[in-house]
């Protein structure tokens, strides 16, 4: 869809990308010039209905390049929507090779990345999935607050899908899963940042931890 940012293929594709420096990129890339600016832009709007006030880009590589979007769309916004790392790694697998270990360290890694680069950047929201998809409109609400945008009532339902990878994580995945909390003691003090466990109830409610949308 664009030619400027090379996509998370070219550094190991789902579950490698984050792990890979040259990835990460941030208001100092070489690529940060009006010209690339005008050229991304322009090839994105093939795609947008340019029309709309709000254009919206998602892309899983912009957990580890805000900064740098920041750098060349002064004043837009980022919304992050984090996911427990073991629904999100047991879902990943099936794009990437790599083990079970490797993609909640990946998840660890991109969200580090992602903690670091919040003090650089001037608007950004963060959401978890498991409240957006417990209390859709109030999640919503402060969304469509955050960019500057009329509220509308959720379209669809919304259902947490976490349910079977939690299942998985005890029973088919259960030997990764006692490993990784044996040995990778780090891995659940990260997760605990966003309230969540590796061992259930798995996701903490909002008010018991100290992250805040």
């Amino acid at each position: 869809m664009q030619s400027v940012v090379p996509a998370a293929s070219a550094f190991g594709g789902p579950g490698v990308f984050a792990f890979d420096a040259r990835c990460n990129l941030d208001e100092n890339s070489d690529l940060v010039t009006a010209i690339n600016r005008d050229k991304l832009l322009r090839e994105w709007c093939a795609y947008y209905n340019l029309a709309k006030k709000t254009l919206l880009e998602k892309s899983p590589t912009t957990i580890v390049r805000a900064r740098f979007f920041q750098a060349l769309f002064p004043g837009c916004r980022f919304i992050f929507i984090v996911r427990h790392p073991i629904a999100v790694s047991l879902a990943t697998r099936k794009w990437s090779r790599t083990s079970l270990e490797d993609l909640i360290d990946h998840w660890i890694t991109a969200h580090t990345i992602m903690l670091r680069d919040m003090a650089h950047l001037e608007n950004k929201i963060v959401v978890r999935y498991e409240d957006l998809v417990a209390s859709p409109q109030p999640i919503l609400n402060k969304i469509y607050s955050f960019a500057g945008l009329t509220p509308i009532p959720a379209s669809e339902q919304l259902r947490d899908h976490n349910a079977a990878y939690y299942v998985a994580w005890n029973t088919t995945d259960v030997d990764s899963a006692a490993h990784i909390r044996r040995h990778r003691p780090e891995f659940g003090h990260f997760a605990e940042r966003f309230g969540y466990q590796l061992t259930a109830p798995f996701v903490e409610p909002i008010a018991s931890t100290t992250f805040e949308i």
